[in-house]
């Protein structure tokens, strides 16, 4: 009767939710069967929920706590929305969704269902925002964990963090890949590390915008072209 993580996921079997408030009025978040799932699977979320006493003891407080570490970033998030500035509202939640779910964090699945308490599916289609199953490949775009380096200006930075976990054009990494270049020589691998891609990638899409003539390269420094003519230094 109890779930085998080896070979199920938890996650289709256990939902976290608010349950009533705690002794400092907070919320109490608590595992539940998730709903929606057949009785069996119900039964099993019962059934391992009780085994490991996930609802009792220590555990509701640990809850409560890791919620709580996450609420600045969720204002964070709402901030970004007030502005209706789409590339901070990026920033901000990929700045989020990258701590809440790295490979050495803990509580997955009650931050899942936290960030769907908070963020409801029409607020997150019209940010065009996604919550990362846990498990799933995060990071190998993601820029958040970079300190800006001081020769990007904030701006700059802001839509680098908005790339986060993808980006939905060529078009639109390009551009910030112009941008990071600027009239400063950059070398590949610098802006791969900057923008958190492979040094590969990166050289094919220098090497089309190259082709388009919005790049050019001396030896192994890339600089931006601005109305074909450009002065740096080689």
């Amino acid at each position: 009767m109890l779930i085998d993580p080896t070979r199920e996921d938890p996650l289709d079997f256990i939902e976290f939710r608010i349950d009533g408030k705690d002794d400092d009025g907070k919320d109490r978040w608590l595992p539940h069967p998730r709903r929606r799932i057949d009785e069996n699977s119900t039964l099993r979320a019962i059934e391992t929920i009780e085994a490991l006493g996930l609802n009792r003891g220590d555990w509701p407080k640990f809850y409560v706590e890791r919620v709580e570490v996450f609420s600045a970033d969720v204002e964070a998030v709402r901030d970004a929305m007030a502005t209706s500035n789409h590339v901070r509202v990026a920033a901000a939640w990929n700045r989020l969704v990258n701590k809440a779910f790295n490979r050495i964090g803990e509580y997955h699945g009650l931050l899942w269902d936290y960030l769907h308490h908070e963020f409801p599916e029409a607020e997150r289609t019209r940010w065009n925002l996604m919550i990362p199953r846990p498990g799933a490949e995060l990071g190998e775009h993601a820029s958040v964990d970079l300190e800006r380096p001081s020769d990007i200006d904030e701006d700059l930075w802001i839509e680098v963090e908005a790339l986060g976990l993808r980006s939905q054009t060529a078009e639109e990494f390009r551009a910030v890949l112009v941008r990071a270049i600027g009239g400063t020589g950059r070398t590949a691998e610098w802006l791969a590390e900057i923008l958190s891609r492979e040094v590969p990638t990166v050289t094919t899409h220098l090497r089309e915008l190259r082709a388009g003539g919005r790049v050019r390269n001396e030896d192994e420094l890339w600089y931006a072209v601005a109305d074909n003519q450009l002065e740096g230094e080689g």
